[in-house]
């Protein structure tokens, strides 16, 4: 199934369009200035910090010595360590509690004081769909429970109108800080796919490190679930990883509020996909993609189905018109209400400037926060670190 038309003429005056900012760029300096929105200024240079970063001598040296701080941070069990504690620290009033680290830090590409995320579930949660007041009132129990332990546990923080509320917390015993979060096994399994891919092709997990730091550097407010999905992705147009449906076909269905949750990790030999360890070629291509060749305007990021994907196949009253691999999309849809549903918490926001797809829970836009001006300042960002890394390894 095709989900876009790649090749067809995008709309004029398409303004968070990348395509309109091509290797044959308009042809005047109005054009140029008119293709992002006027309220970000268009002379923004890379910042210092980052000119620095990007020429540095060895970047892919430098890019795996990221990955052996990572690997350290992982290897060091301190995730494992603190949901040992927590699990006993809380045993006692919730005999069922079981905790399920997840993100950065447990696949290997976490960074020196980055934050531990907890998944807590307090009893037969995992499969399940948590509503936000019982999230809130977890939150509430949780640090009734954990605050009397000074010796384990301080600067307690509830973030409760977040979409998933979470409990900040510092865990003093292993000096690091940690979200807890109560809903269900989701973010569980998002880790162990994200895992999966970049364990599965080589250039994946640099690709992601480098991408991460570029990020943290020009502080653009992306998280490293949103970095790692748009890395995916990419690699995903050139044909060396498999889209999510294929490694869902392969194996039982097994479903977590609804949405279905697992996935066969098969082998690049299995999949029939070259092994890929060309680290500059696909540095290149990752910003060439996202500066130039992706359309804001018309799509959307789906790994699950590995290809752009036109953001109108989401309109209300449209499911019916969905291809069988967003089924699960059309599912909820039906069981939803509608004149109830909250637009950011319950529906997908396929109209907003970035639309990132999460591969489990369809509903889920997972750059909404991300608005037209911060985009056209990645978009800025990524086009002059194309130029940038383009000179220096083009031939």
């Amino acid at each position: 199934v095709k989900f876009s038309d790649v090749s067809k003429k995008e709309k004029k005056g398409s303004s968070l369009s990348a395509s309109e900012m091509s290797s044959n760029p308009p042809n005047n300096k109005k054009d140029r200035k008119n293709s992002l929105p006027s309220t970000v200024k268009q002379d923004i240079g890379l910042p210092k910090k980052i000119r620095d970063f990007l020429s540095t001598a060895d970047l892919d040296g430098h890019t795996s010595r990221l990955l052996m701080d990572a690997r350290q941070i992982q290897n060091s069990q301190k995730h494992v360590k603190v949901c040992n504690f927590l699990s006993s620290q809380l045993h006692s009033k919730f005999p069922q509690v079981k905790c399920y680290p997840f993100g950065s830090t447990v696949i290997g590409l976490g960074m020196p004081r980055g934050d531990l995320d907890i998944f807590v579930d307090l009893g037969n949660c995992y499969f399940k769909k948590s509503s936000k007041r019982f999230m809130k009132n977890s939150i509430h129990k949780i640090q009734e429970t954990l605050a009397p332990i000074r010796n384990y546990w301080r600067d307690f923080e509830p973030v409760t109108k977040a979409r998933t509320p979470i409990l900040r917390v510092y865990c003093k015993a292993e000096d690091i800080d940690c979200d807890l979060s109560f809903s269900n096994g989701l973010s569980s399994c998002n880790t162990a796919l994200i895992g999966y891919f970049i364990d599965l092709q080589p250039v994946c997990k640099k690709l992601a490190m480098f991408i991460k730091a570029w990020v943290q550097n020009l502080q653009l407010g992306m998280n490293s679930y949103i970095v790692s999905l748009l890395v995916i992705f990419y690699l995903q147009q050139k044909k060396l990883l498999p889209s999510v449906k294929v490694l869902q076909e392969a194996c039982e269905s097994v479903y977590i509020d609804d949405w279905l949750a697992n996935f066969a990790p098969l082998t690049l030999e299995q999949l029939k996909i070259p092994m890929s360890t060309d680290f500059y070629k696909h540095l290149v291509g990752f910003f060439k993609f996202y500066a130039y060749d992706f359309n804001y305007d018309k799509h959307v990021v789906s790994i699950l189905v590995g290809e752009p994907v036109n953001k109108s196949i989401f309109d209300h009253n449209q499911e019916e018109n969905l291809p069988p691999e967003f089924e699960r999309f059309k599912f909820y849809m039906s069981h939803i209400d509608l004149d109830e549903a909250d637009e950011v918490e319950d529906l997908f926001s396929n109209h907003k400037p970035l639309v990132i797809q999460d591969p489990f829970e369809l509903c889920h836009n997972v750059s909404k926060g991300i608005q037209a001006p911060k985009l056209a300042k990645i978009l800025n960002y990524l086009r002059q670190t194309h130029e940038v890394l383009n000179a220096r390894f083009k031939n």
